[in-house]
């Protein structure tokens, strides 16, 4: 018992959720993010780009990769293949796809496209024409 107010340790402890309880909606509801330009926020979260899945050319003068980010309109996220050389000049997006791979001559990539809700194993000819659909994973 608290001495001199005559409450229970059981009123002390409601009393004290039902005050909290008040209070956090109030602080959660203050805590929206302030935007700026020096600090990272949500919005510069999203805007941020990945580069991954680096392949190098069976001859070395080429390097696909991707480039992975996330759609906010359909929220979800998109990659796209892209090819440059292995100087770093020329890069180009080739097409939407992930998990790219050289042919063992440098003629071909395989890679995977997003159909219909299942992936398909696709192949792209270096001289610029696409094949359709290998195989359903």
């Amino acid at each position: 018992m608290v001495y001199g107010l005559g409450l229970g340790r059981r009123a002390v402890a409601s009393s004290l959720a039902l005050t909290l309880l008040s209070v956090a909606p109030a602080r959660i509801a203050g805590a929206q993010e302030t935007p700026s330009d020096t600090l990272l926020t949500v919005g510069h979260y999203f805007d941020l780009e990945n580069v991954g899945d680096p392949q190098i050319s069976p001859d070395g003068s080429q390097i696909i990769y991707t480039r992975r980010w996330v759609n906010k309109q359909e929220d979800r996220y998109e990659t796209t293949l892209w090819i440059m050389r292995s100087d770093g000049t020329r890069a180009r997006v080739l097409t939407k796809g992930a998990s790219p791979r050289w042919s063992p001559d440098g003629t071909r990539i395989a890679y995977l496209a997003e159909g219909g809700g299942s992936q398909r194993a696709r192949s792209y000819s270096c001289d610029g024409s696409r094949e359709t659909r290998d195989r359903r994973n």
